[in-house]
């Protein structure tokens, strides 16, 4: 065995690195070990990666066919300078009206039935629980809804004192 930096055969047994062997150099001081073992992933899983990507799957979908982390896709992307993707939405039919979004994404039917079944008495709690969604966004509803009816209310009250 010599030293891989001055080839000097004086070396001797320095340890274990990685559950393998570690030799240290007498001349040179360089440690090293006797073999190293090739690590990332294979050619034809990166160009497995690259195909599924240019035929349009997501990142995250690449990632849970191949079990290649999406941050290692990207990077291999941006090696074989490949254009970034733009997450298309769905063209929706344009003669039919969309449906109104609350901030978050939740629809806005789901946001009034929660208000309506927690001012009949049922708590937080319940009424997350019954809607699947959490009770601290239906307490941020409550809390929306009460400024935005005591905003009404303060409009609507200085429109009458104005006439």
């Amino acid at each position: 065995m010599k030293c891989p930096r001055c080839s000097s055969t004086q070396i001797r047994k320095n340890g274990y690195r990685e559950s393998k062997q570690n030799y240290i150099c007498v001349k040179c001081g360089r440690q090293f070990l006797d073999t190293y073992s090739v690590k990332g992933y294979s050619q034809t899983v990166r160009e497995e990666c690259l195909n599924l990507y240019k035929d349009g799957m997501a990142l995250r979908a690449i990632e849970r066919a191949t079990g290649v982390c999406h941050n290692t896709v990207i990077n291999w992307v941006r090696q074989a300078g490949l254009p970034p993707k733009k997450e298309k939405k769905p063209a929706g039919d344009p003669s039919q009206p969309s449906k109104p979004k609350s901030h978050r994404g939740y629809p806005l039917e789901l946001r009034q039935q929660c208000l309506a079944m927690y001012r009949q008495g049922m708590s937080l709690r319940e009424v997350a629980r019954s809607k699947g969604v959490s009770h601290n966004t239906v307490c941020k509803w409550l809390k929306a809804d009460a400024i935005a009816s005591s905003t009404a209310t303060d409009t609507s009250e200085n429109s009458e004192s104005t006439h």
